[in-house]
């Protein structure tokens, strides 16, 4: 397997709308060799008027930014995008915040108190904020408090949120897992998951299966609505540090320090051990949306592409590594977007990967403090995460 990048040249050009900003120019070495901010200000604010594909992505522009209320300078640590893309909500160390994408406009803005995590309903006119103590805020639209309600009495931090549903997932210091309609404010049923504490609980993507791996180092595979247990995965007594259903719920990847777990949820065979560098999936362990690439980032290790179905290395990324690490994929899988901090933004064209090459450039983005990457479920905008709460919005303006 070929690790090396080797480079074509210019394969795409990102103009900063509204701006003369020039072409990209082609990478002569790693992915995140430093390149210098454009340091132009930011546009007026712009609609994403169209998806972003391997087709227009040579139009992708800066449209402008969501901006944190007036004084905040504290970088965005959680945020979730509304089920239809057309809303993001994040939290700062102050404010609970919550903008439009379509306008760019800031909706509302709510001291953040101890909320952890937040989440949309499926119809987005609510949204839910779980705090450090267990308690969900049931906030309106425009922001007002509408009631609150205790998730599970001995919460310890451990949750989940289908995006798609809503379900909330909480788990307690005592091995129990509740599962919960936030929007019916209905507790749905309440698992004795372990003996020991719930180190995670995490749902699978269509929401009918959940995941808890307590300090047993067990991963147990629920059909909560039945409060059956379909699956107990294991390695050797060894922590789990990431462990993630794949797109379709067949395969469940975990990581260990320095092993990658793969295993087959309908018969719980373990398809595949692979071995990586220590820490190697500290920041990262995520299947691309059509489940064909799992990508894994952490620590002082390369960030590596591999085909669950072989377990194979498809690519190996030596530079991209560091305290701040961030890679997102556009729905479709096509692209790929990677961060590393104080060092750039990068954008891969996945459809035209080989063994020797994937086509990718460098986006000439306001500030090289990018603390995190993500598309929204629609696949219209890219949004950066820049580290003094500013979110940095790409797309394809219209007339494009």
């Amino acid at each position: 397997m070929v690790n090396k990048l080797i480079v074509w040249g210019v394969i795409l050009f990102l103009a900063a709308c509204g701006t003369s900003a020039a072409p990209t120019p082609a990478l002569e070495a790693g992915p995140t060799a430093n390149a210098a901010p454009i340091n132009l200000p930011a546009p007026e604010y712009q609609e994403a008027a169209q998806r972003i594909t391997t087709q227009n992505v040579n139009q992708i522009a800066y449209l402008g930014n969501l901006e944190s209320p007036v004084g905040s300078q504290s970088s965005i640590f959680q945020y979730v995008f509304s089920p239809d893309g057309t809303r993001l909500a994040a939290l700062s160390n102050e404010f609970s915040m919550t903008w439009d994408l379509i306008d760019g406009a800031l909706l509302n803005n709510i001291s953040r108190r101890t909320v952890m995590r937040l989440g949309f309903s499926p119809d987005k006119t609510e949204l839910y904020g779980l705090t450090n103590e267990g308690v969900v805020l049931v906030f309106s639209e425009t922001g007002g408090q509408k009631t609150d309600f205790l998730a599970l009495e001995t919460f310890n931090g451990r949750n989940d949120v289908h995006a798609e549903s809503g379900l909330l997932a909480v788990g307690g210091t005592d091995g129990t897992v509740r599962v919960w309609n936030p929007l019916e404010r209905t507790s749905l049923v309440t698992l004795q998951a372990a003996d020991s504490e719930i180190d995670r609980v995490f749902f699978s993507p269509d929401g009918k299966t959940l995941a808890t791996i307590a300090q047993d180092y067990i991963i147990k595979i629920w059909d909560w609505q039945q409060r059956t247990v379909l699956q107990e995965l294991w390695f050797g007594g060894d922590p789990f540090v990431q462990a993630t259903f794949s797109p379709d719920g067949s395969q469940m990847a975990a990581a260990t320090l320095q092993s990658l777990l793969l295993w087959d949820v309908a018969t719980g065979e373990r398809q595949n051990n692979l071995e990586f560098q220590l820490n190697g999936a500290d920041h990262f362990l995520k299947y691309s949306p059509n489940g064909g690439l799992l990508v894994t980032a952490g620590g002082d290790a390369d960030m590596v592409l591999w085909s669950p179905r072989n377990g194979n290395v498809v690519w190996r990324i030596p530079d991209a590594k560091g305290l701040r690490v961030s890679v997102a994929f556009s729905p479709d899988s096509t692209l790929m977007v990677t961060s590393v901090f104080e060092q750039n933004v990068t954008l891969w064209n996945l459809a035209g990967l080989t063994e020797e090459s994937i086509p990718r450039t460098t986006l000439a983005v306001p500030s090289a403090r990018i603390t995190d990457v993500a598309w929204s479920p629609d696949g219209f905008t890219l949004a950066l995460f820049e580290a003094t709460g500013s979110v940095f919005v790409w797309g394809v303006p219209a007339g494009n």
